[in-house]
């Protein structure tokens, strides 16, 4: 019995510094701390279940971290008063007044008082993804075969292509950039390395 009247059990001891009964309190369902469980909020203070072992003394200050999923926020409060309306409960109310509160902390508050829960945790925006397309020009089409032409349908196709193109026989002024394109296609089309990773990249674009 000397326990119970030390520390108030059945009665609440109050200081000069409680906060207001009018203030608006909010019960919760989603909301905990590290030694217990949180009953009430209000934007000055909260009121909290803790078991017997854990039962801090009155007017000492105390560091919360307040817990909703995966949202927390570390608060300071100050003991205000203790009680129990409950005979033979294992556990003891906890009045608490918060202490310097950060904008950020009051957000925190105000918004459980509105939600039940706190914020959800930021997640910064993903960055956006960057991306690049090549342009893998058709050098099939440059020489006007198919993409299973034969090393020697390849080489026909080349050469009529330069006899009409050759600046020396065309008097067209451009002839002499698709004479260099289509050069340049039979380069590598005519290599057998290079018409296969050529291959290769063209199956990539398409996909």
């Amino acid at each position: 019995m000397d326990f119970v009247k030390r520390i108030g059990i059945g009665r609440k001891v109050p200081v000069p510094t409680k906060a207001p009964r009018s203030q608006k309190r909010v019960p919760l369902q989603r909301l905990r701390w590290q030694f217990g469980e949180v009953l009430d909020i209000s934007e000055s203070g909260m009121c909290v279940r803790l078991a017997m072992g854990a039962v801090p003394p009155v007017a000492s200050l105390q560091r919360f971290t307040l817990r909703s999923g995966q949202s927390s926020v570390e608060i300071v409060g100050r003991v205000m008063w203790l009680g129990n309306n409950r005979r033979g409960s294992n556990s003891i109310h906890a009045g608490i007044k918060f202490v310097d509160l950060s904008p950020e902390q009051a957000r925190a508050i105000v918004h459980t008082l509105q939600h039940g829960h706190l914020p959800a945790p930021h997640k910064p925006a993903a960055a956006p993804i960057i991306s690049a397309d090549i342009e893998v020009q058709d050098l099939y089409a440059v020489l006007g075969i198919a993409r299973d032409a034969t090393q020697e349908e390849v080489r026909a196709s080349f050469r009529a292509l330069a006899r009409i193109l050759h600046p020396d026989h065309s008097t067209d002024p451009a002839s002499a950039d698709r004479f260099t394109l289509v050069h340049k296609s039979y380069s590598v089309l005519k290599d057998a390395d290079k018409r296969r990773r050529y291959d290769a990249m063209l199956s990539l674009r398409a996909a």
